[in-house]
C-alpha cells in the first residue's frame, strides 16, 4: 500500500484531491484516479495533475501522473470548477 509520506511524491493536502474508482487500466481490477490541485506557476495560471493509482487486486500500487496541464497547449484550469465522473 502506498502513502504519501515519501521523498518522491511529497506531501498531499486532502483538500485539494478529487478522486473517483474505476477499471481505468482495463484490467479487471479496481483503479483510482485523483485530480489534484497543484496550485498555481508564477504567472497565475492553474495547474491540475491527474493521477492514477492501479489497483493489482489486493491493494493500490504508487500513484503515476497520467496527465497535467503544466505546458502550453492545455492552458489554464480551475480545479474548484472540474469534476470527476
Amino acid at each position: 500500500m502506498w502513502d504519501n509520506n515519501d521523498k518522491v511524491n511529497g506531501s498531499w493536502n486532502w483538500n485539494s484531491v478529487k478522486a473517483v474508482a474505476g477499471d481505468f487500466s482495463g484490467t479487471g481490477k479496481a483503479d483510482i484516479v485523483v485530480m489534484y490541485n497543484s496550485g498555481q506557476d508564477s504567472s497565475g495560471k492553474g495547474l491540475v495533475t491527474l493521477y492514477k493509482f492501479a489497483g493489482n487486486g489486493t491493494a493500490l500500487n504508487t500513484p503515476v501522473n497520467v496527465w497535467d496541464n503544466n505546458d502550453k497547449v492545455n492552458g489554464s484550469w480551475n480545479w474548484f470548477r472540474a469534476d470527476l465522473a
